[in-house]
Parts: structure tokens; sequence; C-alpha cells
């Protein structure tokens, strides 16, 4: 199974650990992708740990031109569920259901 995630990126503590620590294991038996709306410390602690990981470079939280750069990811991938981990990511899952055909989970 192919599995995209979607996070925030400057997420810390509990929200960073749980994140890394999931996708550590998945990436055992799964293909995992995380996608960080910024260049924060998700995305560092994901690279430092060997996971695969894009900065989408959201200029704010309110800048939906991640939506685009989303979908061309999820669709050149043919990944199998976006599962979306924070309130921003649970947002721009809203707005990115039309553009997907795959299921979407939010933690």
């Amino acid at each position: 199974m192919k599995i995209l995630h979607l996070v925030s990126g400057n997420d810390i503590g509990g929200a960073l650990t749980h994140i890394v620590t999931l996708l550590g294991a998945l990436s055992k038996k799964h293909e995992v992708k995380l996608l960080c709306l910024e260049s924060g410390a998700n995305y560092r602690a994901a690279l430092e740990c060997g996971i695969d990981a894009v900065s989408l470079g959201q200029r704010n939280r309110y800048d939906l031109s991640v939506i685009r750069k989303i979908t061309d990811i999820a669709r050149a991938g043919n990944y199998d569920l976006l599962h979306c981990h924070g309130a921003r990511a649970n947002f721009v899952a809203v707005k990115l259901k039309k553009h997907l055909r795959i299921p979407i989970a939010t933690t």
C-alpha cells in the first residue's frame, strides 16, 4: 500500500514523535511519503530519520496553492490513501477531497 501523509510541518513534542514513529514503522511494510505544508520540525526530523519527506512551501495557513502540489504528487505517485495529521492538514484535506479519488483519513 502507498500512503501519503500530510502535516503542517511545525508540530513539536508528542505530535512530532507520533508522526516520525508512525511513518518509521509503516515504512517497513508500506511505501510512505510525508508532505509538510512548511519546512519545520516535522520535516527536519523526518529527513533525519530517513523518511521520504517533501516541504510544500506554504506561505501562510491560508495559502491554498498547496492543493495543486499535493494533488500532483498524489496522482503521480499513484497513492492509495492520504492520512492527514492536525487541524491545518485536516482543513487542507477538505479542499483536496474534490481533487483526489482516494480515501482520506484524518487524525
